[in-house]
Protein backbone atom coordinates (compact mmCIF):
# COMPACT_ATOMS: atom_id res chain seq x y z
CA UNK A 1 0.00 0.00 0.00
CA UNK A 2 1.40 3.06 -1.24
CA UNK A 3 1.68 6.03 1.49
CA UNK A 4 4.05 8.56 -0.14
CA UNK A 5 2.70 12.11 0.16
CA UNK A 6 0.41 13.36 -2.25
CA UNK A 7 1.12 16.18 -4.28
CA UNK A 8 -1.56 15.56 -7.35
CA UNK A 9 -5.10 16.53 -5.85
CA UNK A 10 -7.14 15.30 -8.56
CA UNK A 11 -9.08 12.11 -7.92
CA UNK A 12 -8.23 12.48 -4.29
CA UNK A 13 -9.41 10.71 -2.37
CA UNK A 14 -9.91 6.88 -3.40
CA UNK A 15 -12.75 5.48 -1.68
CA UNK A 16 -12.43 3.29 1.12
CA UNK A 17 -13.08 -0.36 1.15
CA UNK A 18 -16.90 -1.17 1.06
CA UNK A 19 -18.48 -1.26 4.63
CA UNK A 20 -15.19 0.30 5.85
CA UNK A 21 -16.59 3.95 8.29
CA UNK A 22 -15.43 7.16 7.63
CA UNK A 23 -12.73 8.79 9.89
CA UNK A 24 -12.23 7.93 13.78
CA UNK A 25 -14.99 5.22 13.49
CA UNK A 26 -12.41 3.47 11.22
CA UNK A 27 -10.63 2.75 14.60
CA UNK A 28 -11.37 0.75 17.57
CA UNK A 29 -9.63 1.92 21.52
CA UNK A 30 -8.58 5.41 19.92
CA UNK A 31 -6.20 7.47 22.08
CA UNK A 32 -3.66 10.44 22.18
CA UNK A 33 -0.81 11.15 24.35
CA UNK A 34 1.78 14.03 25.11
CA UNK A 35 4.28 12.12 26.61
CA UNK A 36 3.84 13.92 29.51
CA UNK A 37 0.80 12.31 31.54
CA UNK A 38 -1.51 13.98 29.39
CA UNK A 39 -4.06 11.69 27.23
CA UNK A 40 -7.20 11.87 25.33
CA UNK A 41 -9.49 10.65 22.67
CA UNK A 42 -9.22 13.96 21.02
CA UNK A 43 -6.22 16.00 19.63
CA UNK A 44 -7.97 18.99 20.29
CA UNK A 45 -8.18 18.32 24.15
CA UNK A 46 -4.49 17.58 24.65
CA UNK A 47 -2.21 19.71 25.61
CA UNK A 48 0.27 20.27 23.26
CA UNK A 49 4.06 22.11 23.13
CA UNK A 50 6.84 22.28 21.58
CA UNK A 51 9.42 18.81 22.42
CA UNK A 52 6.24 16.97 23.22
CA UNK A 53 6.60 13.70 21.87
CA UNK A 54 3.15 12.53 20.51
CA UNK A 55 1.72 9.14 20.61
CA UNK A 56 -1.49 8.08 18.49
CA UNK A 57 -2.77 4.56 19.57
CA UNK A 58 -5.59 2.25 18.32
CA UNK A 59 -6.31 -1.27 19.29
CA UNK A 60 -7.70 -2.41 15.70
CA UNK A 61 -9.15 -1.95 12.67
CA UNK A 62 -13.21 -1.50 12.51
CA UNK A 63 -14.93 -4.05 10.29
CA UNK A 64 -14.35 -3.17 6.90
CA UNK A 65 -11.38 -2.07 7.18
CA UNK A 66 -9.37 -5.47 6.80
CA UNK A 67 -9.75 -8.34 4.25
CA UNK A 68 -11.02 -11.83 4.99
CA UNK A 69 -7.76 -12.89 5.98
CA UNK A 70 -6.91 -10.03 8.22
CA UNK A 71 -4.61 -7.44 5.86
CA UNK A 72 -5.35 -3.78 6.43
CA UNK A 73 -7.52 -2.36 3.76
CA UNK A 74 -6.72 1.20 4.87
CA UNK A 75 -3.18 3.21 5.64
CA UNK A 76 -3.57 5.35 8.81
CA UNK A 77 -0.90 8.80 8.89
CA UNK A 78 -0.14 10.98 11.55
CA UNK A 79 1.03 14.34 9.88
CA UNK A 80 2.59 17.60 11.32
CA UNK A 81 2.35 21.07 8.91
CA UNK A 82 3.62 24.57 9.58
CA UNK A 83 0.58 27.05 9.52
CA UNK A 84 0.70 30.71 10.01
CA UNK A 85 -1.71 31.03 13.16
CA UNK A 86 -2.93 29.41 15.84
CA UNK A 87 -6.27 28.28 14.33
CA UNK A 88 -7.31 26.63 10.97
CA UNK A 89 -8.02 28.75 8.28
CA UNK A 90 -9.42 26.88 5.01
CA UNK A 91 -8.22 29.72 3.07
CA UNK A 92 -4.82 29.31 4.22
CA UNK A 93 -1.88 27.26 2.94
CA UNK A 94 -0.97 24.79 5.20
CA UNK A 95 2.52 23.41 4.61
CA UNK A 96 3.96 19.64 5.07
CA UNK A 97 6.52 19.15 8.19
CA UNK A 98 6.77 15.69 8.95
CA UNK A 99 4.77 12.52 8.78
CA UNK A 100 4.27 8.88 9.75
CA UNK A 101 1.87 6.01 8.35
CA UNK A 102 0.86 2.66 9.65
CA UNK A 103 -0.15 0.12 7.21
CA UNK A 104 -0.54 -3.06 9.34
CA UNK A 105 -3.62 -4.78 10.26
CA UNK A 106 -5.14 -4.93 14.11
CA UNK A 107 -3.31 -3.08 16.86
CA UNK A 108 -1.35 0.19 15.73
CA UNK A 109 0.92 3.19 17.09
CA UNK A 110 2.11 6.03 15.76
CA UNK A 111 4.94 8.72 17.35
CA UNK A 112 5.36 12.27 16.32
CA UNK A 113 8.18 14.76 17.75
CA UNK A 114 6.24 18.53 18.30
CA UNK A 115 8.17 20.54 16.56
CA UNK A 116 9.90 23.48 17.47
CA UNK A 117 10.16 26.71 15.98
CA UNK A 118 14.01 25.52 14.63
CA UNK A 119 12.24 22.69 13.04
CA UNK A 120 9.21 24.60 11.28
CA UNK A 121 12.46 27.23 9.84
CA UNK A 122 11.30 30.12 11.77
CA UNK A 123 7.74 29.22 12.29
CA UNK A 124 5.82 29.92 15.29
CA UNK A 125 2.34 27.82 14.58
CA UNK A 126 1.91 24.05 13.78
CA UNK A 127 -1.11 21.96 12.64
CA UNK A 128 -1.22 18.26 13.71
CA UNK A 129 -3.73 15.95 11.68
CA UNK A 130 -4.53 11.81 12.55
CA UNK A 131 -6.21 10.87 9.11
CA UNK A 132 -6.82 8.15 7.32
CA UNK A 133 -5.12 7.50 4.06
CA UNK A 134 -1.14 8.88 2.72
CA UNK A 135 -0.73 12.68 3.84
CA UNK A 136 -1.65 15.20 1.41
CA UNK A 137 1.67 17.88 0.54
CA UNK A 138 -0.33 20.98 0.85
CA UNK A 139 -3.49 21.36 2.86
CA UNK A 140 -5.82 24.53 1.70
CA UNK A 141 -7.03 26.35 -1.27
CA UNK A 142 -3.79 25.40 -3.53
CA UNK A 143 -4.00 21.76 -2.32
CA UNK A 144 -6.99 19.56 -0.73
CA UNK A 145 -8.59 19.14 2.19
CA UNK A 146 -8.87 15.90 4.14
CA UNK A 147 -12.51 16.70 4.97
CA UNK A 148 -15.12 16.29 3.13
CA UNK A 149 -17.17 19.15 4.20
CA UNK A 150 -14.38 21.23 3.22
CA UNK A 151 -13.79 19.52 0.14
CA UNK A 152 -17.74 19.89 -0.74
CA UNK A 153 -17.93 16.28 -2.25
CA UNK A 154 -19.58 12.85 -1.81
CA UNK A 155 -16.23 11.40 -1.21
CA UNK A 156 -15.10 10.31 1.87
CA UNK A 157 -13.96 11.95 5.25
CA UNK A 158 -10.20 11.06 5.96
CA UNK A 159 -10.04 13.16 9.12
CA UNK A 160 -9.81 11.59 12.14
CA UNK A 161 -8.91 14.55 14.83
CA UNK A 162 -6.47 17.20 14.74
CA UNK A 163 -5.03 20.46 16.90
CA UNK A 164 -3.58 23.68 15.85
CA UNK A 165 -1.29 25.16 18.54
CA UNK A 166 1.29 27.84 18.45
CA UNK A 167 4.82 26.67 19.59
CA UNK A 168 5.67 29.97 21.43
CA UNK A 169 8.49 30.63 18.92
CA UNK A 170 11.11 29.71 21.31
CA UNK A 171 13.56 26.66 21.07
CA UNK A 172 14.04 24.40 24.53
CA UNK A 173 17.31 25.07 25.75
CA UNK A 174 19.84 22.63 27.40
CA UNK A 175 19.51 22.82 31.33
CA UNK A 176 22.21 24.30 32.91
CA UNK A 177 23.23 25.16 36.40
CA UNK A 178 21.51 27.58 37.69
CA UNK A 179 23.18 30.73 38.76
CA UNK A 180 22.19 32.26 42.16
CA UNK A 181 20.82 35.25 41.83
CA UNK A 182 22.48 38.36 42.51
CA UNK A 183 20.77 40.40 44.99
CA UNK A 184 21.32 43.89 43.82
CA UNK A 185 21.71 46.92 46.79
CA UNK A 186 19.15 49.45 45.62
CA UNK A 187 21.61 52.65 45.30
CA UNK A 188 20.43 55.33 47.74
CA UNK A 189 17.23 57.77 46.66
CA UNK A 190 19.41 60.62 45.34
CA UNK A 191 18.48 64.19 46.55
CA UNK A 192 18.52 66.46 44.22
CA UNK A 193 19.46 70.04 45.65
CA UNK A 194 16.45 72.58 45.26
CA UNK A 195 17.67 75.24 42.73
CA UNK A 196 18.76 78.17 44.28
CA UNK A 197 16.06 80.78 44.47
CA UNK A 198 16.65 83.65 41.81
CA UNK A 199 18.68 86.73 43.95
CA UNK A 200 16.14 89.25 44.65
CA UNK A 201 17.60 92.84 44.53
CA UNK A 202 16.07 94.75 46.59
CA UNK A 203 15.27 98.29 45.99
CA UNK A 204 16.43 100.62 48.52
CA UNK A 205 13.26 102.51 50.42
CA UNK A 206 13.67 106.10 50.54
CA UNK A 207 14.23 107.22 54.26
CA UNK A 208 10.85 109.60 55.37
CA UNK A 209 12.11 111.95 57.46
CA UNK A 210 9.62 112.90 59.57
CA UNK A 211 8.96 116.19 60.28
CA UNK A 212 8.80 116.87 64.19
CA UNK A 213 5.01 117.70 64.91
CA UNK A 214 4.53 120.47 67.39
CA UNK A 215 2.00 119.73 69.59
CA UNK A 216 -0.15 122.85 70.59
CA UNK A 217 0.20 123.59 73.76
CA UNK A 218 -3.43 122.16 75.22
CA UNK A 219 -5.56 124.83 75.49
CA UNK A 220 -6.97 125.35 79.06
CA UNK A 221 -10.44 126.64 79.22
CA UNK A 222 -9.87 129.97 80.83
CA UNK A 223 -12.88 131.42 82.08
CA UNK A 224 -12.75 134.96 80.92
CA UNK A 225 -13.36 136.75 83.56
CA UNK A 226 -14.78 139.84 80.85
CA UNK A 227 -14.57 143.09 82.91
CA UNK A 228 -18.08 144.91 82.55
CA UNK A 229 -17.53 148.14 80.54
CA UNK A 230 -19.72 150.50 82.39
CA UNK A 231 -21.28 152.72 80.28
CA UNK A 232 -22.05 156.07 81.25
CA UNK A 233 -25.65 156.88 80.82
CA UNK A 234 -25.95 159.60 78.09
CA UNK A 235 -28.22 162.70 79.39
CA UNK A 236 -30.42 163.78 76.94
CA UNK A 237 -29.75 167.41 75.89
CA UNK A 238 -32.63 169.48 75.24
CA UNK A 239 -32.17 171.14 71.85
CA UNK A 240 -30.49 174.19 72.40
CA UNK A 241 -32.03 177.10 70.63
CA UNK A 242 -30.08 178.73 67.32
CA UNK A 243 -28.87 181.38 67.60
CA UNK A 244 -27.41 183.97 65.14
CA UNK A 245 -23.89 184.41 65.58
CA UNK A 246 -22.95 187.81 66.59
CA UNK A 247 -20.33 189.81 65.44
CA UNK A 248 -19.13 191.12 68.65
CA UNK A 249 -16.41 189.66 70.80
CA UNK A 250 -17.37 186.19 73.19
CA UNK A 251 -18.30 186.48 76.84
CA UNK A 252 -17.61 184.06 79.16
CA UNK A 253 -20.19 182.60 80.95
CA UNK A 254 -19.26 179.54 83.56
CA UNK A 255 -16.27 178.94 81.46
CA UNK A 256 -17.81 178.77 78.10
CA UNK A 257 -17.47 181.19 75.81
CA UNK A 258 -20.89 182.97 74.75
CA UNK A 259 -21.04 184.94 71.77
CA UNK A 260 -23.35 187.48 72.54
CA UNK A 261 -25.22 189.15 69.63
CA UNK A 262 -24.93 192.46 68.15
CA UNK A 263 -27.52 194.21 67.52
CA UNK A 264 -28.86 194.87 64.28
CA UNK A 265 -29.75 197.90 62.76
CA UNK A 266 -29.44 200.27 65.36
CA UNK A 267 -31.62 197.89 67.58
CA UNK A 268 -31.29 196.62 70.94
CA UNK A 269 -28.87 194.48 72.35
CA UNK A 270 -31.47 191.86 73.41
CA UNK A 271 -33.71 190.58 71.14
CA UNK A 272 -37.18 192.00 70.42
CA UNK A 273 -38.86 189.32 72.46
CA UNK A 274 -36.03 189.36 75.18
CA UNK A 275 -33.79 186.73 76.80
CA UNK A 276 -34.82 185.89 80.51
CA UNK A 277 -32.05 185.86 82.64
CA UNK A 278 -33.09 182.70 83.89
CA UNK A 279 -32.99 180.94 80.71
CA UNK A 280 -28.82 182.20 80.59
CA UNK A 281 -28.44 180.26 83.49
CA UNK A 282 -30.52 177.30 82.64
CA UNK A 283 -28.21 176.77 79.68
CA UNK A 284 -24.48 177.21 81.45
CA UNK A 285 -26.18 174.83 84.16
CA UNK A 286 -26.51 172.36 81.55
CA UNK A 287 -23.47 173.20 79.56
CA UNK A 288 -21.69 172.17 82.93
CA UNK A 289 -23.70 169.15 83.69
CA UNK A 290 -22.43 168.08 80.31
CA UNK A 291 -18.91 169.18 80.74
CA UNK A 292 -18.70 166.44 83.91
CA UNK A 293 -19.86 164.20 82.16
CA UNK A 294 -17.30 164.19 79.46
CA UNK A 295 -14.60 164.11 82.11
CA UNK A 296 -15.96 161.02 83.61
CA UNK A 297 -16.09 159.28 80.60
CA UNK A 298 -12.05 160.83 79.52
CA UNK A 299 -13.58 162.25 76.67
CA UNK A 300 -12.47 166.25 76.08
CA UNK A 301 -15.91 168.50 74.75
CA UNK A 302 -14.55 170.90 72.93
CA UNK A 303 -16.96 173.60 71.60
CA UNK A 304 -16.44 176.48 69.28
Amino acid sequence: MDVSPISTYAGYPAAHPAGCPDGADALVGLSFSNGRGGDSSNLRTLSLRSGDTLTMSWTGLADGCESPTGDALVAVSLVVYRTQQTHFDMFTDETLVDHVSWTANGAGQLVVQVPTMEDLGGGCFVQIDAVIGAPLVTVGPNGTYYSAVLRNDNGPDNLISAANFDTDCAVPQTPTTPVPPVTETPAPPTTEAPAPAPEVVETPTPEVVETPTTEAPAVEAVAAAATPTTVAPVTTVAPVETVAPATTAPIEVLGINVTRAQPVNGASSLPRTGVASGLLAAIGAALLGAGALVRRSGTKLENS
